[in-house]
């Protein structure tokens, strides 16, 4: 929190139980002040966030209980990295959080594969240049999965702070990475997500971009808009209304086709039947109704 100008404190965050009297006193003294001429402005804070909780075994952390945990103890053990994302992975901040010790180990674990999978990382200045058109499959979902993580990220560190739900398209990023080896691919993904990932995980961060990026790309980072033109979608196939299987046409494709291609893959549940009835919802699936 600091002062900005004249308009009081740009952001309040603290603890759900002090909410009431913290916000009353402050509110009341900062009218106070307006009324005597002191302040130009009516509000003491332009944003508010009011933290839940932490738990564990259901009870509330208090030092009176004695069932805290000591942060010191994990960042021996873990690293301060680890104590980070454990706290933002669990809740979004305005919840409780529910303290667990196995979910601890499972955010080092992840931190751990994400440091040693920079080995597939090129040592670059800039952002490398990929030919989208040109990739496989994989590597195309891969840049996709990314740049999906970027966008939860400018959104989450904008306005939601649900750092939870971001950190969670990071691990689906990283998956997606790994099924596939194109290098360019994988130095532009760590590219961005170590940028993003920077306030979370700031050692592990710092330490990758400055092994590969000279920490050049610590920085706000753009969304590729091509990344998420699909080359082809995939469609449900029904018969009389119950999922059998799919298809995956192109974008484009005719309604004959589709219903074609559907047919063909449906073969087995369509034998000794008499077709009724064709229907196609566009993007979604289609339903072959058909009678003994």
């Amino acid at each position: 929190m600091h002062r900005k100008g004249h308009e009081g404190v740009d952001h309040y965050i603290g603890g759900i139980e002090h909410a009431i009297l913290h916000l009353l006193y402050a509110r009341f003294f900062t009218k106070v002040f307006r009324d005597l001429g002191y302040l130009d402005f009516d509000e003491p804070f332009e944003k508010l966030l009011t933290q839940g909780m932490v738990l564990k075994d259901g009870a509330k952390m208090s030092k009176s209980k004695g069932n805290t945990v000591d942060p010191d103890a994990i960042i021996e053990k873990y690293g301060a990295d680890t104590a980070r994302l454990f706290i933002l992975f669990a809740a979004p901040p305005t919840q409780e959080l529910e303290w667990n010790d196995s979910a601890v180990e499972g955010a080092y674990k992840f931190i751990k594969r994400f440091y040693d999978r920079s080995s597939h990382v090129n040592k670059i200045s800039a952002i490398p240049y990929i030919e989208h058109s040109t990739l496989s499959k994989e590597e195309k979902f891969a840049r996709k999965k990314v740049y999906e993580a970027l966008v939860r990220a400018q959104d989450v560190y904008s306005e939601k702070y649900t750092f939870n739900t971001m950190i969670a398209g990071v691990m689906e990023a990283m998956n997606a990475l790994n099924l596939q080896t194109n290098r360019d691919v994988w130095s532009e993904g760590y590219w961005i997500l170590t940028s993003i990932m920077e306030p979370v995980i700031p050692h592990v961060c710092w330490e990758i971009s400055h092994n590969f990026f000279s920490l050049k790309n610590l920085t706000p980072q753009s969304v590729l808009e091509e990344v998420f033109v699909e080359d082809t979608i995939m469609l449900g196939v029904s018969i009389n209304g119950k999922s059998r299987c799919e298809i995956e046409v192109t974008p484009d494709a005719s309604k004959e086709s589709i219903l074609e291609a559907a047919k063909e893959k449906a073969q087995k549940w369509l034998e000794g039947k008499t077709l009724v009835k064709e229907i196609l919802v566009p993007k979604k699936l289609v339903n072959l109704v058909v009678k003994d």
